[in-house]
């Protein structure tokens, strides 16, 4: 993400999450963020973080409402996992509303598994050292 993509990455957020606080500037910074876009306008992104234990810990996948259903959240989900395993992550976790079909159905055909449940209720999925399966 380019600092220019900022203000559309937070309108984003503000769409799909209109419950949470917008994240400080510094948030964009600390945490990769790639963006999906058509003829320069930005239709989604997501974010990670990787340590340094060969883990990748996924944030939210925000798409427009428009770049819904289009296949948009899971080319974003592929590049960071391949993202993770170009950085030589082995285990990948994320999380999501149990309600998401989208993203469940994403996180179990790329080998993640549902493990626990989250203090806000989200579903946690871990990817250990699976490849994915698509």
């Amino acid at each position: 993400m380019e600092s220019a993509d900022e203000p559309a990455v937070r309108a984003i957020f503000a769409e799909c999450y209109p419950d949470r606080p917008s994240q400080p500037s510094f948030w964009f910074v600390a945490n990769p963020t790639l963006v999906v876009e058509e003829d320069g306008t930005i239709l989604g992104f997501t974010q990670f973080m990787v340590d340094n234990n060969n883990l990748m810990i996924f944030r939210d996948v925000a798409l427009t409402a428009t770049a819904r259903g289009l296949g948009l959240g899971r080319k974003l989900h592929d590049e960071r996992m391949m993202i993770g395993r170009s950085l030589g992550c082995t285990t990948f976790i994320g999380q999501t509303a149990e309600d998401n079909a989208q993203m469940v159905r994403i996180f179990e055909q790329t080998g993640f598994h549902a493990c626990k449940r989250a203090p806000d209720n989200r579903i946690i999925y871990v990817n250990a050292g699976v490849l994915d399966a698509a």
